[in-house]
């Protein structure tokens, strides 16, 4: 379940009020082997902001931004004997503040940045051994401040300069089990755009990014049970190296537009999570010796066209992209992709309006499967089944892809408006693998244990009606 809320208040002529609040609760339940196993995942979601937007002069402009989000997720676990949980959360309450001067085709802007973060890593507790572990696990409360400068100098009639300075400080609370960290780091930025011909334009870029956040992937499954870390001594901040050159042009009056773009990203300090189930079950479980700590590399080319007219409005998106890590502590320190590498990501979206009751439109997405590490063999040490992996993200789930429709009538016109759709999630019933197990399975012929890899599914088909209304 998901509820959106926005409220636009025009005060006066040089004022504006935007409220955005954002609430969500989804759950799934999961039962395996004939009930032996079983689990549940949830996801709870609330962000909510406030923004006032001011005009203190027809070339001077202010915003004010006060947020708050939290994301909780819990996954569940239970076998006969066993049964285990593994909570992590994550809360920001923050401000911004930028105010904008434009003198002639200069563009000046100063402002600052505030974050105070609570968070809970994942903590596993568990009743492994008939001893209970329901402990709440670390709490890292961080402050992030970062005061920035930026620039747009146009240094010729065709050719513009974008320059700004971030400068990002970081501080980490410690308890008593946490040990005090403090980080600070400059974070510049620049680019080149370069009008070539009318509607056709070069970009080149630069950015230095330092991360005060970490996200961990933890498991190979499809659902969002990655969780965020706060930089410590341990588990230093990720830094970034990101370039881009990008070609944009438009035609049709704007309404046709094309862009191609080169990227490349160099990251340190980067983290995966690699925690055997042993380790996770036991009541010692301490979070950072599972933390790895290593390099990684982004590249590709993006590609889009899109048009906006009257009746017919359209985009087609692709990207050929390529992201790899190496961390001397895992597979034999050699390179393997990441979690989220796809090598190919399509997208199609496309709406028509036949009138000004009727609205029709249909999105289509294809992507490559994802990495997981798979099951090579098993074996039995101590009477327990021991599974042995192959080289880690070596094997790829299948691609994904589906086509939705929609169709929406609308009902009436003033002073609100409202209608109700219909809609068609995967149209073509496409069964996409949310994992894949790799269950245990005796050959009672053959006297002997086997395993096999069997793909598991969440939805086909989801049709859905609803009531749209705007005031």
């Amino acid at each position: 379940q998901d509820y959106d809320a926005t409220l636009a208040w025009q005060i006066d002529d040089h004022n504006k009020l935007i409220v955005n609040s954002h609430y969500g609760d989804d759950r799934t339940h999961i039962t395996y082997n004939e009930g032996l196993l079983g689990g549940r995942l949830q996801w709870y979601a609330s962000v909510s902001s406030a923004t006032l937007r001011s005009e203190l002069s027809p070339t001077t402009h202010m915003e004010n931004a006060l947020y708050y989000s939290r994301l909780d997720t819990r996954l569940t676990a239970s076998t006969t004997g066993i049964s285990a949980q593994a909570p992590s959360s994550i809360g920001d309450l923050g401000y911004k503040h930028s105010t904008r001067w434009h003198i002639g085709r200069l563009q000046l802007a100063a402002g600052l940045q505030y974050a105070y973060r609570r968070i809970r890593p994942q903590h596993i507790a568990s009743d492994y051994g008939g001893i209970a572990d329901a402990g709440r696990g670390p709490r890292y409360d961080t402050h992030e401040l970062a005061p920035f400068l930026a620039a747009t100098i146009p240094l010729t009639h065709s050719l513009t300069c974008d320059a700004a300075l971030r400068y990002g400080f970081y501080l980490l609370q410690g308890d008593g089990r946490i040990a005090s960290y403090r980080h600070a780091s400059p974070q510049p930025s620049l680019s080149l755009d370069w009008q070539v011909a009318r509607g056709s334009r070069l970009r080149a870029s630069y950015n230095y990014i330092t991360q005060y956040i970490h996200k961990v992937p933890s498991s190979n499954i499809s659902f969002s049970t990655d969780f965020w870390m706060a930089p410590t001594r341990r588990t230093p901040p990720q830094h970034t190296h990101h370039a881009a050159l990008g070609y944009f042009a438009e035609a049709a009056g704007g309404r046709l537009n094309f862009s191609a773009e080169a990227y490349y990203q160099r990251m340190y300090r980067v983290l995966e999570y690699n925690a055997p189930l042993t380790g996770m079950v036991n009541n010692r479980y301490e979070l950072e010796q599972y933390l790895h700590s290593g390099d990684g590399e982004a590249y590709g080319m993006e590609f889009m066209v899109s048009y906006a007219g009257r009746k017919f409005n359209g985009w087609i998106s692709y990207t050929l992209g390529k992201s790899v890590r190496q961390f001397a502590a895992l597979n034999d320190g050699l390179p393997f992709p990441a979690s989220l590498d796809r090598r190919h990501d399509l997208s199609l979206a496309a709406s028509y309006m036949p009138g000004e009751r009727w609205e029709l439109s249909t999105v289509f997405v294809y992507a490559s499967g994802g990495a997981y590490t798979p099951t090579r063999d098993l074996y039995i040490a101590g009477g327990s089944f021991v599974r042995g992996h192959g080289s880690y993200n070596g094997a790829r789930l299948p691609d994904y892809h589906r086509l939705d429709l929609s169709v929406t009538y609308w009902l009436r016109r003033k002073p609100w408006r409202s209608g109700i759709n219909l809609s068609l999630f995967n149209l073509y019933a496409h069964r996409n693998p949310l994992y894949i197990s790799w269950p245990v399975l005796v050959d009672e012929e053959k006297h002997e244990y086997q395993i096999h890899p069997r793909r598991h599914y969440l939805y086909t088909v989801i049709p859905s009606v609803s009531w749209i209304f705007k005031f």
